[in-house]
């Protein structure tokens, strides 16, 4: 939740773009990066103390690139005049090389889960199989799921 919106200020478009940030960066870090809290008041307290950064210092070795750190950096911003427009952030060298059109990206999401071995035919049909008891697409019996992955997080560590 944007600082503003847990501190009962009003609220925009801005804090759909510190949402965008906090799952892009969970995502990237696998673990919420404010997970480690342990109330409601330090989650505040972090929230609204502008000295403080919710995103990882950028590190050669680290799980971020350059560029997702910056992009991450401007969406969790802690004052909300100070995040970019949703199209300023398509605009960013991290995301700018996304197609603009939904088919576009649609097609490299497919591609995706093709090339990942995925069966997702059973979660979107709503029918449930030995692999897919949970509801949840797994990789296809031929493993090649997993390399995929890691192939996949490489590509998105170069980013």
């Amino acid at each position: 939740m944007a600082p503003e919106r847990i501190s009962g200020d009003d609220y925009s478009y801005a804090a759909d773009v510190w949402a965008v940030g906090i799952v892009g960066l969970e995502g990237c870090l696998g673990v919420h990066p404010l997970g480690a809290l342990r109330s409601y008041y330090d989650l505040l307290h972090e929230l609204t103390t502008p000295e403080s950064s919710i995103v990882p210092p950028h590190a050669e070795d680290g799980p971020l690139s350059a560029n997702a750190t910056d992009l991450f950096e401007q969406c969790l911003r802690k004052s909300p005049v100070e995040r970019p427009t949703a199209e300023a952030l398509l605009r960013h060298p991290l995301l700018s090389p996304l197609p603009e059109d939904t088919a576009g990206l649609a097609r490299i999401v497919a591609e995706y889960i093709e090339e990942a071995g995925l069966d997702l035919d059973a979660h979107t049909e709503g029918r449930a199989t030995d692999d897919n008891a949970q509801g949840t697409a797994r990789p296809a019996s031929s493993g090649r799921g997993t390399s995929n992955m890691t192939e996949l997080e490489r590509q998105l560590r170069g980013l």
